[in-house]
């Protein structure tokens, strides 16, 4: 009885290790992976690009390097080592020393690593460019503010204690391509504008060549910056503020920085009323803003009734002897040079002039008050 009931133990305690066994020997031979986007950038075209490859390997083992070999194929590369670690000296056929210090570099989510392809190792997600360039090709940082694109670049720069740093810098000639249109190219600060377009995805390329690359049997360059892929996208997530005022135009600036510091608004929405004249009451309204909206007595005074929307401004701007006349406050009149002159010289206390192309007896527009308005914030 006693050896039966032995028996018995000991199966069961076999019985309950097989799932333990299993598991054990299922977690051991389970694959890690790490799935990554990456892009091999020629001199003239994208030679490959992989969006989310699954590579397997480790997280914080695999390298940059090995995902290279993965995913273009032993038969596609050769590669070196050097002082600095693992380096590509040839991929898809284009070999280094093109130009004078021309070959194959990368950037990880951006950003230029500081160590080799050999060194850095991957976690998952990262966006990686493999891109032929030479000491001068930079990789490019795209900011997008008020409809105005930026694009500059970290530049290796010493620094006031003679160390080494990085700093951004604009990066102008850049050509600029939206929704497979050329806008042209961005200026000494680096910036163009943007069309002013509704919220969406919009498709936005970059491009910019640098020196000549000789004895390569046509005409070639080196990149000049890193460009952007062919599914590069830009978001729009708010709408134009004004749609009447366009980002190229000349009052835009202007315009948007009074309206930012809450001196004019539309005159309906998404409407700013750009070419439409400017009236007193807008015209004192503007100026009253300015001057930090000083209290005034909300009596009845001059005419004007204190539930009109421009009352304060319009019994601030009368009491400092401007846009009074023989009758009553004309609210919807249009203001001339002449008169808008007046105004800002009374709210500045010193003599104003009008510039070139604005006369005395020349109707203001909306527009035209916003560029001379900006100048006094």
């Amino acid at each position: 009885m006693l050896k039966k009931m032995l028996c018995l133990m000991l199966a069961l305690a076999m019985v309950a290790a097989v799932p333990a066994l299993a598991a054990e020997t299922q977690a051991g031979t389970q694959t890690e992976t790490v799935t990554i986007s990456m892009r091999v950038e020629g001199v003239s075209e994208n030679l490959g690009v992989w969006k989310k490859a699954i590579l397997p390997g480790k997280p914080g083992e695999l390298t940059v390097a090995d995902a290279v070999r993965a995913l273009i194929g032993e038969n596609q590369y050769t590669e070196s080592e050097g002082p600095y670690g693992t380096y590509f000296t040839s991929i898809f056929g284009e070999e280094e020393g093109m130009g004078t210090y021309g070959g194959w570099n990368y950037c990880v989510n951006g950003q230029s690593p500081s160590v080799s392809m050999g060194q850095y190792t991957l976690q998952g997600g990262e966006d990686i460019v493999l891109y032929y360039g030479d000491l001068d090709t930079l990789v490019p940082i795209l900011e997008s503010e008020d409809g105005v694109l930026t694009v500059t670049a970290l530049v290796w720069q010493e620094g006031e204690d003679g160390q080494w740093v990085q700093a951004a810098q604009p990066v102008p000639g850049v050509s600029v391509l939206w929704d497979g249109e050329t806008l042209g190219q961005t200026d000494e600060k680096g910036q163009i504008a943007l069309p002013q377009a509704q919220p969406g995805r919009y498709s936005l390329q970059i491009e910019k060549n640098g020196a000549e690359i000789e004895g390569t049997g046509g005409t070639r360059f080196m990149p000049q910056v890193v460009r952007l892929a062919p599914d590069a996208v830009f978001v729009v997530d708010t709408a134009p503020v004004f749609s009447d005022l366009p980002r190229e135009h000349r009052a835009y600036d202007a315009v948007m920085a009074l309206y930012r510091a809450q001196i004019v608004n539309g005159k309906e929405e998404h409407v700013f009323g750009t070419d439409d004249a400017l009236t007193r009451a807008e015209a004192v309204a503007m100026l009253y803003r300015l001057a930090g909206s000083p209290a005034v007595s909300q009596e009845e005074q001059f005419g004007i009734s204190p539930s009109a929307w421009y009352h304060d401004a319009a019994v601030w701007a009368i009491s400092l002897g401007v846009l009074q006349g023989s009758t009553a406050f004309d609210a919807g009149a249009a203001v001339k040079g002449g008169e808008f002159a007046a105004c800002i010289a009374a709210y500045q206390g010193s003599a104003f002039e009008l510039p070139h192309g604005v006369g005395i007896y020349d109707v203001v527009s909306r527009a035209e008050a916003a560029i001379l308005l900006a100048e006094l914030l």
